[in-house]
Formats: C-alpha cells, sequence, structure tokens
C-alpha cells in the first residue's frame, strides 16, 4: 500500500495516524505490507504494539491470510497468525499446526503458541494429539495441554486422573499436579469429586491445599461424597472433610455435620472441634441447634470453637439457650463464661449483661484473666450500656491490669477460635502476643523486622501454609527462633515433613491451657 511505504522513516504520529485508519476502515490489503514492517520490532515499542493490533483486528475476517502467514520467513509473523489462528478457530490450520507441532520442541516460544493455538480448535481429534504435552516440562505448555483434556469430557477426566496418579507417586512434580487439580476441578460428576477427595489429606500440604479449594469450588455436589469420608475416611481425612464442608458453606452441609455430631458419642476431641467450627460457617437453623447442644462440652477448647461459632451466627434463640445452659450447672456455668471472655463474644457478653445474673461472675473471670484485649474489649461494650449494674462492672475493669511480659510470641493460625484462645492462654503466662490469619501475614510480620522468641503455627492454612512458613523461616530468613507448629492432624508423615522443614515442636489440637504452657516453658 502507498500509505505505507517507506513507513519507517516517517514521525511516531504520522505513523500512529495510518494504522489508525487502516484499522477503522478494515482494510485487508494492507496486511502483507504490515507483515513486512512487523517482521523486526520498531524501534517504538508503542508503534510496534500498533502495528501488531492492526494486524490481529484485520486478521480476524481473513483466514487465508493467516495460513499464508505461516509461511513467512520472519518467525514474528509466524508467531503472530498461529495465534490469530487459534482465536480464530480457523479448522484450515489445523493439519499445519500439527505439522508445526512435530518440529518445534526445541523452541519453547514457538512450542507454546503451537500448543495454545491447537487448544483453543473444536476437533475432538486434537485431545490425543495434545495428551503427551500434559507431561511436558513447561508448565505453560503443560497446562494448554491439561486445559484441552479439561474441555474433553470423560477422556479429559479421566487422563488428568491418570497424570495425578502417576505424578503424586513420584512426588516430583508439585506445579503440574496442581495445574491438573484445578483443571480437575471444571468437573462436578461422581468419579471427579471422588478421586479430588481421595487426596483430600494428601501429604502435600500445597497439593492437599489445592484439592481443598477445588472440593470448595465444586460446591454442594461435592457434599455427599464428603460425608461418606465422614463415615469411612480415616481421622485426618474426616477432619479434612468436616473442615471443607464448613468452607462449601450450604445448609446440607449443616445437616450432614449435625447428623455427625449426634450419633458419635465418642467422636475424637480434634473431630468434634472441626466440626462445631465447620458449623459456625453455615448459617441455619440446624447449625444453631448442633451448636447450642455443643454448650454441654467440657473441653476447654472445644468450647471456644461452639461460643465463636454461636456468636457469629446468633439469633433470639442462641440467647435463650445460653441463659438456659447457664442456669443448670455451676461448673459448666464457669466453663461457658470463661469461653466467652476468651473469644471476645460480643453479642452473646450483650445476653449476660441483659439478664444481670451472671454479670458479675463473668466480670470475675475476665479480670482474673489479664487479658488486656478482652478487657478492653468488653470495657466498650460496658460503656455503651446504661444501669447500675453495667457501671459497676466498668468500674472494676477500669481498676483492673492487664498482662504484660518481655517475652513476645507470634501466633499464625486461620481459626479465629483458636486466636481467641491463644490470646487468652498467653495473657495467663504474662506474655505478650502478636497473631497473624495465615503464614503469609505472619512472614511479613517477620520480614518488616519484629522480633519474636517463639513462633506457633498452624499446619493447613490458606494463602501459606505451616510448613510453607517454616521454610521461608528458616531458609529465607534463617531466623533460629523456636517454632511450635500446631494441628488437628496426627499422621507421621506431616509431622517428619514439618520437622524436615524446622520445626522445632509439636501439639495436637484441641489441647488445654496447661499443656499449652508447658510447651512454651520448653521451648523458652
Amino acid at each position: 500500500m502507498d500509505t505505507l511505504q517507506n513507513f519507517q522513516d516517517k514521525n511516531m504520529i504520522e505513523q500512529i495516524m495510518i494504522l489508525d485508519e487502516i484499522r477503522e476502515s478494515g482494510q485487508g490489503q494492507a496486511i502483507s505490507a504490515l507483515f513486512d514492517i512487523y517482521s523486526s520490532p520498531l524501534p517504538d515499542t508503542a508503534v510496534d504494539e500498533m502495528v501488531y493490533h492492526a494486524l490481529i483486528s484485520l486478521l480476524r475476517d481473513d483466514h487465508a491470510q493467516i495460513l499464508a502467514g505461516f509461511n513467512h520467513e520472519a518467525l514474528r509473523v509466524k508467531l503472530l497468525c498461529i495465534k490469530a489462528a487459534g482465536e480464530n478457530g480457523v479448522s484450515a490450520a489445523l493439519d499445519p499446526l500439527k505439522k508445526m507441532l512435530e518440529s518445534c520442541s526445541g523452541d519453547i516460544e514457538f512450542l507454546t503458541e503451537v500448543v495454545r493455538a491447537l487448544s483453543r480448535l473444536d476437533d475432538p481429534a486434537l485431545f490425543d494429539v495434545l495428551l503427551p504435552y500434559m507431561k511436558h516440562e513447561d508448565a505453560t505448555v503443560a497446562g494448554l495441554a491439561m486445559e484441552k483434556a479439561s474441555n474433553s469430557g470423560e477422556p479429559g477426566r479421566d487422563s488428568l486422573c491418570d497424570y495425578i496418579t502417576s505424578a503424586c507417586a513420584t512426588g516430583d512434580n508439585v506445579l503440574g499436579i496442581g495445574l491438573a487439580l484445578t483443571k480437575l476441578g471444571k468437573f462436578t460428576d461422581e468419579k471427579a469429586i471422588s478421586f479430588l477427595t481421595s487426596h483430600i489429606h494428601n501429604e502435600n500440604p500445597t497439593i492437599r491445599k489445592i484439592v481443598h479449594e477445588q472440593l470448595i469450588h465444586v460446591g454442594k455436589e461435592a457434599l455427599p461424597t464428603l460425608q461418606k469420608v465422614l463415615g469411612e475416611g480415616d481421622k485426618d481425612e474426616k477432619i479434612m472433610a468436616a473442615n471443607v464442608i464448613g468452607l462449601i458453606g450450604d445448609k446440607v452441609g449443616a445437616d450432614i455435620l449435625t447428623e455427625l455430631l449426634d450419633g458419635a458419642d465418642s467422636l475424637e476431641a480434634n473431630l468434634k472441634f472441626a466440626a462445631y467450627e465447620a458449623l459456625g460457617r453455615i448459617p441455619s437453623m440446624r447449625s444453631v441447634v448442633g451448636l447450642c447442644d455443643g454448650l454441654s462440652e467440657t473441653d476447654e477448647m472445644i468450647l471456644v470453637a461452639v461460643m465463636t461459632a454461636l456468636n457469629d451466627i446468633f439469633n433470639p434463640g442462641v440467647a435463650k439457650m445460653l441463659i438456659d445452659t447457664l442456669g443448670k450447672d455451676a461448673d459448666q456455668k464457669k466453663r461457658i463464661l470463661s469461653a466467652l471472655v476468651t473469644t471476645r463474644a460480643g453479642k452473646l457478653f450483650g445476653v449476660v449483661c441483659q439478664d444481670g445474673n451472671y454479670l458479675d461472675e463473668l466480670m470475675d473471670i475476665l479480670v482474673a484473666s489479664r487479658n488486656t484485649e478482652s478487657m478492653e474489649f468488653f470495657k466498650e461494650i460496658l460503656a455503651s450500656l446504661e444501669g447500675e449494674q453495667a457501671g459497676e462492672a466498668l468500674k472494676k475493669l477500669e481498676m483492673s491490669e492487664g498482662a504484660s511480659g518481655d517475652k513476645r510470641i507470634l501466633a499464625a493460625d486461620d481459626s479465629k477460635a483458636m486466636i481467641f484462645f491463644y490470646t487468652s492462654a498467653t495473657a495467663e503466662m504474662n506474655v505478650s502476643l502478636t497473631t497473624a490469619e495465615d503464614g503469609l501475614q505472619a512472614l511479613n510480620l517477620l520480614k518488616s523486622g519484629e522480633e519474636f522468641d517463639l513462633l506457633i503455627t498452624d499446619l493447613n492454612m490458606p494463602n501459606m501454609d505451616g510448613i510453607e512458613l517454616v521454610r521461608e523461616v528458616r531458609n529465607t530468613l534463617q531466623l533460629d527462633i523456636p517454632i511450635l507448629m500446631a494441628s488437628t492432624e496426627s499422621e507421621k508423615s506431616q509431622t517428619d515433613l514439618a520437622r524436615e522443614a524446622g520445626v522445632t515442636d509439636f501439639i495436637t489440637k484441641p489441647f488445654t491451657k496447661e499443656v499449652l504452657k508447658e510447651k512454651v516453658d520448653g521451648l523458652f
């Protein structure tokens, strides 16, 4: 075209105006000249980018030119046309692209674009063509082949399952396994869900986290299989299943969890903790009933999980059940009031204040806890209330002293109940506590230069799990502070993995304040 003659010699404004006109008016006759211009990068990257977009726009309606571009001597033009073939579903490009696939294995950029283009074409035969590339060492190439598998129905699903099984056996390609699991998460049939659930307690924390994410993504359809795990799985699998059911958040999940709690008097404590915590994530009447039944629990940490959950899904029925339970047994009343202080359950505190019969005893427990954060929290509530009893309670708190200490602890846990528990327990130890809601937040605190005498971390957390956090602390930050890992899990492979990463000691949920104090004293 005349307008494109000596294009490189024109100033930038002229170049932009020419390209805008060609693109807006759809001048397909300019494609050949634009190919030649695009063959070598232009000095001005903005103009070079405009040439690229002009070609992509013009080629949308000219499949013949796309095919012609496959034979262009410039690699840049070939790559552009390969991309255009995939984006525009050019069926005639299938055979040329398959031939390119056979000869481009040494050039990752070229191979990636060819695989990407083929993965976008609608031809059932392409599944078999791209299947071997699921195992390719380049993650992008492998991911594109897996994406094709995820869009290929049952054969694709089965291939993804086979790949994951094979890769897990060797354990040397966590990234590939993770990619395959995310693609498998697109399937919601029983076989795919059962396969995902079979890895719910995979020994690799990263893989396990991805499996949980995919089951949560599947949602309600995963609940029957998870319920089966609650009945037939080992202890750790049951705990994982309860956690995932809570995170799915469907009301059917509340039915499953309350059935679990109702039907097993000898349910292990760590599974109970997980089930009650999961119920608190599912707003439903069944959750309220199940959690109110949990007010009879005597285990300190389980009761903390119950009170945290009840405060989160509070309704008038909870208020009545709380007051009724407080009046039945003196020992259980003290446990419940202590858990209320620990969890800073403001809505439940309001119920106790309104009733009036237990406020003085609650204040005694609060003062004795020396929990500065809890005292400040309840001061604000009492200051907003009217009445002589609330005023006296506020004066009592204002005259009390909180805990302080030279030792500093950082606790990382995604469980709100656990964070409350640590806050209460460390107040009684006279140490200073900082909390983080996941491993990444804890790592950022440590990176900022804050110094701590002890790190307590959960094993399973979003964003960054406990083992990843420990590896970063030991290898990247090279800190030698003691690390205590808390988990509901019991499998030895997990403790071995954690100890290898640099964990100093372990504590199994649920545990008492006394057990935690003993561990902390030993580490100090």
